[in-house]
């Protein structure tokens, strides 16, 4: 049930994930909350110059700037703090957000990887144990 007071489990409403657009953003999603691939595609033709199949934080930072609307100090706070974060959580060793990764924040299959990639680094642990 949605209230005034926030749920302690966090969950998402998707029947009005669109009401969370906020300006400043990348428009991977339209007003209406539909996802635009050729949007998509445009943070990597834009961002990723090396070709590298995923985006480091200097690639993020630039792309913030570059959304930034000049009136939306909300949006700016807002977007930063989304790339820093999915940043922090799905980095590789080199420093990178794979364009996978990132497509899965899109569409919410992120969590199932970083869930099993998890627990293969739990079963790596787990082996070095009993050796």
């Amino acid at each position: 049930m949605q209230g005034w007071l926030p749920d302690p489990r966090l969950p998402i409403y998707l029947d009005k994930i669109h009401r969370t657009k906020h300006g400043s953003d990348s428009e991977v999603y339209d007003t209406e909350g539909r996802f635009v691939p050729e949007k998509f595609e445009e943070i990597f033709s834009k961002f990723d110059k090396d070709h590298k199949g995923g985006l480091g934080w200097s690639d993020i930072q630039q792309m913030v700037y570059n959304n930034m609307n000049i009136n939306d100090p909300n949006g700016w706070i807002a977007e930063r703090l989304e790339w820093w974060v999915t940043y922090l959580l799905l980095r590789d060793h080199k420093g990178l957000v794979s364009k996978e990764k990132i497509r899965g924040v899109y569409d919410g299959t992120v969590w199932e990887v970083v869930a099993a990639e998890v627990e293969a680094r739990k079963n790596r642990r787990s082996a070095y144990k009993y050796e």
